[in-house]
This record gives C-alpha cells, sequence and structure tokens, in this order.
C-alpha cells in the first residue's frame, strides 16, 4: 500500500510530462507558416536571422533566382512545400537532404542540369516536378530511397534514360518523362505496383521499344507511347486490364 501511495506522484508527473510535450508539439504546429514570395523579380535571397525552422511552405516561383543558399534550406527543418519554378536556378542546393519533412518539391521551369544526390534524403518526399530544364540524367539511386513518391515528373529535359532504380518506386502514381531524349526504359516496371498514369510521348527518333514488364503494370489506366519509333508492342500489352486509355 505504502509502495502504491509513493508510485502514485512518480506517474502523475510522467502523465503531466506527456501532456505538456504535446502541448508545446501543439502551438510549435500552430506557430508554422507559409512564406510567399512569388513573383516579386527577387534576383537573391537574403540570409535571415530568424528561425526558419517556423516555415512550412515556401513559394518563390516567377522570380529571377539563380541559386538557393546552402545556408537557407539546411535551416528550413519543417518545410512541407517548397516551390521554385520559374527561376534561372542551374543548380539546387545539396543542403537541401535537410528537408526530411519535404513532400512537395517544384522545381520546373529553370536551368537545372542535375539533381543532387543528396535529394534522396528527402524521404517524406511525395511529388517531384522537374518539368523543362535540362536534366541529363537522374539520381542513379533515387529509386531506392525516395520510397514515399507518388508523382515524378520530369517532362521537357534531356534523358537518355531513367535509372533502374526507378522500378523500385512502388509508391509511384504518376510517370511523366515525355518529351526527353529517352532511348529505353527500366526492365522491372512490374515493380510499380501502383502506377496509374505512364507517360512517355514524344521521344521521337530515341524510343524504340517497350519492355516486356510494362504490359505487367497492375493499376495502369493510362498509357501514352505516341510519336515515338516503336514499330512493334511486347505481347505483355494484352495483360492491361485497366488501361481505359492506351496511345502508343
Amino acid at each position: 500500500m505504502m509502495y502504491e501511495q509513493r508510485q502514485q506522484p512518480l506517474m502523475n508527473r510522467a502523465d503531466r510530462r506527456k501532456i505538456n510535450g504535446e502541448r508545446r508539439n501543439a502551438i510549435e504546429e500552430e506557430r508554422l507558416e507559409v512564406v510567399d514570395l512569388s513573383g516579386i523579380s527577387l534576383k537573391t535571397l537574403p540570409n535571415p536571422s530568424l528561425n526558419l525552422a517556423t516555415i512550412c511552405e515556401l513559394y518563390l516561383f516567377n522570380n529571377d533566382l539563380q541559386i538557393i543558399p546552402e545556408s537557407l534550406t539546411a535551416r528550413m527543418l519543417n518545410l512541407v512545400v517548397l516551390d521554385v519554378h520559374s527561376n534561372q536556378l542551374k543548380s539546387l542546393p545539396n543542403s537541401i537532404g535537410c528537408l526530411s519533412k519535404l513532400k512537395v518539391l517544384n522545381v520546373s521551369g529553370n536551368l537545372i542540369e542535375s539533381l543532387p544526390r543528396t535529394i534522396e534524403n528527402c524521404r517524406s518526399l511525395e511529388e517531384l516536378n522537374a518539368n523543362f530544364n535540362k536534366l541529363s540524367r537522374l539520381p542513379d539511386t533515387i529509386g531506392f530511397e525516395l520510397v514515399n513518391l507518388k508523382k515524378l515528373s520530369v517532362n521537357s529535359n534531356k534523358l537518355v534514360f531513367l535509372p533502374v532504380s526507378t522500378s523500385h518506386l512502388t509508391s509511384l502514381k504518376i510517370l511523366d518523362a515525355r518529351l526527353n531524349k529517352l532511348r529505353s526504359l527500366p526492365e522491372d516496371l512490374e515493380n510499380l505496383i501502383n502506377l496509374e498514369v505512364l507517360n512517355v510521348s514524344q521521344n521521337f527518333q530515341y524510343l524504340e521499344t517497350l519492355p516486356y514488364s510494362i504490359g505487367l503494370l497492375i493499376s495502369l489506366v493510362e498509357l501514352d507511347a505516341s510519336y515515338n519509333q516503336i514499330t512493334t508492342l511486347p505481347d505483355s500489352m494484352g495483360c492491361l486490364r485497366k488501361a481505359a486509355k492506351a496511345v502508343c
């Protein structure tokens, strides 16, 4: 009995600590901010002294930015959305890998030739838009790390191939790789069990064949492989039971 009486205050203190911790987390979430600096002709970003960890969404599109400082992305630890489309960026900072909570990244309409390998550390990423750049390749192991990626849009670049690891993006629903220079597609596409939309159209004279595995995509509802040099389709195409739209 005395033991139970002595234990009770300890349990109460533990409960209080838990409740206080939950309250602190709730307060921190309420303090998270959306910052919109789009369309104001920004050429450079300042190095503010404020706590960048309070920013959850940052919109910098339609500016004249040529660089994103390493120190900036390294400090935005709660960032969920980063939209920098339509700037003059030639690269992304390596510190983008610090954005462990990032879910949406839009870098379309820039001059980016390659994505930093550290982007693989953004394991919460669900949507990556990198259209209208100068990408010639994607990080080789991107598919092994971005396990939550649902949309990968890299149209209008200079991609010659997609990494073999692309077939490990098992959460992927949309893959848009049209208007590139693709010569082939990964062999093991059947692993993309959630893929619904696949667009590899307008690779023109470069893409001549489709892999057998393309007919084994169990969730595919839309396939566009038009405007290529494909003369024969794999026998597996007859297995595309869900495909409501297939243009080849």
